[in-house]
């Protein structure tokens, strides 16, 4: 395998890469709803709990209160 073979597999793996990233992102964003506070925005947050790396939303009870209520 020559150097310019090798080069077109790193890049052609790392434009996949890119875009799935991308597509990843778009999917989070379009999720997000304006003006209103969403736990959806951190559940899926990871956290360290005792060595181990879990999703937020198990170990939390995530609400959030409806306007105009405190």
């Amino acid at each position: 395998m020559t150097d310019d073979d090798l080069s077109q597999v790193v890049i052609s793996d790392t434009r996949d890469r890119m875009d799935k990233a991308v597509d990843h992102s778009r999917a989070d964003f379009g999720a997000v709803r304006s003006g209103r506070a969403t736990p959806g925005l951190v559940e899926h947050m990871r956290v360290d709990v005792y060595g181990a790396e879990v999703e937020l939303r198990t170990i939390a009870g995530l609400s959030v209160p409806r306007p105009g209520f405190s």
